[in-house]
């Protein structure tokens, strides 16, 4: 096994690994922006991880415009291989590692983690967005008090799946919420809450909500559980386009926590070479302190994030109990791998982790990895 497998066990954490061809998908919901309604439900019909521009074109580039200037810094690629101005780059990590985007976006989620996984799956968004169509959970952003002008309106965050077989994306869907987002199961104690207001750019209004620690399920990581905790959290929606963007920092040990879950459900366990690799590298992609300001002196230990979502109206339903997962495959004693019900954005998901590492192989030549550990072929 070659250190370069980790690509394709990256690819493991967005893609269903089916064989959908892309499907035309419903247009935006105008009944979202219904300026009367006291509260409004917004709910992400799908999600641009960096791998496809607003307008669906794939490119490399299209990290760069989703997110934000979290840092308030702007870092060139020569600032970053210096880390000038910035925390200190990772040693081993690559010199554009702290690179910003446009107008000086923070998006190293979509700039080191996504291209491992556009390599061997560029129809990745798709099926996270098939996943949702068939019952897998997403993300809903709930706004009280919304005004029909400018003014303040506060927001929650959940997990939740249309009730039913699937989502329509239709505006007529009820979204049942998983019961991890909330406190005790009550609606009315969310786990995540956003201080918001709707302001008027340009002519159009616009929702904005943020939160200095914000609880972000992990739906738009296929057979990611939990959540992923998040600083400087911001959520911006265009009540106009029914678009909008999700961004943030958050530890790197918070990321490998929800990765090492998905590599659990792959039989690859703390220990194993293959499963290292993937740490290390996840290490390597930290581009923000742990909290901001930047500290010339110390290492960077979070990753910045940015997604592009589109987003549909509905209704709020009741708290539902989260499927019961199986047992740990790495555990001991494990037993055979057991998926234990749906995950986040992948109603269907499944891959044998030999294949995995038999295809990773063949594309090693392809890879961009730095390798964490000398092949052992």
């Amino acid at each position: 096994m070659r250190a370069l497998a980790a690509p394709f066990v990256l690819a493991l954490l967005a893609c269903a690994c089916g064989t959908e061809k892309e499907v035309a998908r419903p247009a935006a919901d105008a009944t979202v922006d219904t300026p009367s309604a006291a509260t409004r439900v917004f709910a992400v019909s799908f999600f641009r991880l960096g791998i496809t521009r607003p307008d669906g074109e794939p490119t490399t580039e299209a990290w760069k415009q989703y997110g934000f200037n979290l840092d308030g810094v702007c870092t060139s690629a020569a600032d970053s291989e210096s880390s000038k101005g910035t925390c200190q780059r990772i040693a081993g990590s690559e010199a554009d590692t702290l690179t910003d985007g446009d107008s000086c976006i923070d998006n190293n989620f979509g700039s080191k983690l996504i291209p491992m996984i556009r390599a061997l799956d560029p129809q990745a968004e798709v099926k996270i967005g098939d996943g949702i169509k068939k019952g897998a959970l997403t993300l809903i952003v709930r706004v009280s008090d919304m005004p029909a002008g400018a003014g303040p309106a506060n927001g929650q965050l959940f997990a939740a799946r249309a009730r039913g077989s699937g989502a329509a994306l239709d505006g007529s869907d009820v979204w049942d919420i998983d019961t991890t987002s909330v406190v005790g199961g009550d609606l009315g104690k969310p786990n995540a809450t956003l201080t918001g207001a709707v302001t008027i750019e340009g002519g159009k209004r616009v929702w904005s909500g943020t939160a200095d620690q914000l609880a972000l399920p992990a739906v738009f990581i296929s057979g990611a559980r939990g959540v992923i905790a998040v600083s400087g959290a911001r959520i911006d929606i265009d009540l106009d386009s029914n678009r909008g963007t999700i961004a943030g920092y958050a530890s790197i040990g918070s990321v490998k926590s929800v990765v090492s879950g998905v590599l659990a459900n792959q039989k690859l366990c703390p220990g194993s070479a293959l499963y290292e690799t993937v740490m290390t590298n996840i290490g390597r992609t930290a581009d923000m302190p742990a909290k901001l300001p930047h500290n010339p002196a110390e290492p960077c230990a979070a990753l910045s994030l940015g997604l592009g979502v589109e987003l549909v109206g509905g209704s709020v339903g009741n708290v539902v109990p989260t499927p019961k997962p199986g047992p740990d495959p790495c555990a001991p004693d494990a037993g055979p791998k057991d998926a234990g019900g749906e995950t986040g954005g992948d109603a269907e998901a499944g891959t044998d982790a030999d294949a995995a590492t038999d295809a990773a192989t063949d594309a090693e030549a392809d890879s961009t990895v730095t390798d964490a550990a000398p092949d052992s072929d």
